[in-house]
């Protein structure tokens, strides 16, 4: 059980089989964040082990997804199947609830909520000040939201930008300035998930959807490489869970083998915090993962990246915080 060494969700839940929503990190108070669909809110202090869970049953079909940490140590959580954009204090105590388009993804820049949301005829991407008051909205996709894979975590601030990620029949990575405009859109060449062109949804009223396997788990971004990890299942070859390190400064990508069942990835100091299990079905845990080149893939062993992937150095690993988990 060494790869599942860190917290043990199903505990601190009480729940066998706890789904996550979303999950994020506050790195200047050392705090995890997480959702799980049914259940609330959770909050694990890295530094001491303690933890915080807030428990509130939604009304069906809702449940708890994407969370974001703004610098002041609050929360923004939006709730899939609903309008509503939950919003919580550093201590875990609600505050009054916005509204806004069905929410895809959430990240957060300075005391500004960034959001990639389901405008109806596409995806779009907003700002948001603290209270609720739109900035500007971006819209960086046409065409009907089924019709795209955009994984658990399709939007991030850095400090180069907004990086935005969004799939169709492969995986675009889009550059955005904090003013909304789109700098530069990237063509990933890789699959998003399987595509059937007899399933293409023509209007957000239409019963077909493309999906008939998403590849596109999860991703994130890696601040010291300037890349994005992509949590990637490919549609071929010796490996059902891959992480995809996407240079965006040039370069090649590598990939690397996830040992054990994994629906969730944070990329901090070079390091992925994962959400996962040895078991699809189980005891879920929070744990640490170190995509080192001793778990690089040649790309033959992923015939999907072998035009893609060739040998890269990963550079020196530095500790996810200062105390890590136990």
């Amino acid at each position: 059980m060494s790869a599942m060494s860190g917290w043990s969700i199903s505990a601190l839940t009480g729940m066998s089989d706890p789904i996550l929503g979303g999950m994020a990190i506050d790195t200047d108070r050392q705090r995890v964040w997480a959702t799980e669909h049914g259940l609330g809110v959770l909050r694990i202090d890295c530094k001491t082990g303690d933890y915080v869970v807030f428990r509130s049953q939604l009304e069906q079909p809702e449940s708890y997804g994407p969370i974001t940490v703004r610098r002041d140590g609050s929360a923004f959580i939006a709730v899939n199947n609903s309008r509503r954009l939950l919003r919580f204090d550093a201590e875990v105590d609600p505050l009054t609830d916005l509204q806004f388009n069905p929410i895809l993804g959430l990240s957060s820049h300075n005391d500004d909520v960034i959001i990639m949301s389901d405008q109806g005829n596409g995806m779009g991407v907003s700002c948001l000040t603290h209270s609720g008051v739109p900035r500007w909205t971006t819209l960086v996709t046409r065409g009907p939201v089924k019709n795209f894979f955009t994984g658990h975590t399709p939007i991030f601030c850095t400090d180069e930008g907004i990086i935005a990620i969004v799939a169709q029949q492969t995986i675009e990575c889009l550059h955005m300035s904090y003013d909304g405009g789109v700098r530069t859109r990237t063509n990933m060449s890789i699959p998003g998930g399987s595509w059937n062109e007899e399933l293409v949804a023509s209007s957000a009223y239409d019963g077909v959807s493309p999906v008939g396997r998403r590849y596109l788990m999860d991703a994130s971004y890696n601040a010291r490489n300037h890349s994005v990890m992509l949590l990637y299942a490919p549609p071929s070859g010796n490996h059902g869970l891959v992480v995809i390190d996407w240079p965006l400064s040039g370069g090649m990508p590598s990939a690397y083998k996830i040992p054990v069942w994994t629906s969730r990835i944070i990329c901090v100091a070079n390091r992925l915090l994962c959400y996962g299990s040895e078991k699809f079905n189980g005891e879920k845990f929070i744990f640490t993962y170190t995509p080192s080149p001793a778990n690089r893939i040649p790309a033959s062993e992923v015939p999907v990246l072998s035009s893609a992937i060739t040998p890269a150095t990963t550079p020196l690993i530095s500790q996810l915080f200062a105390t890590r988990p136990a």
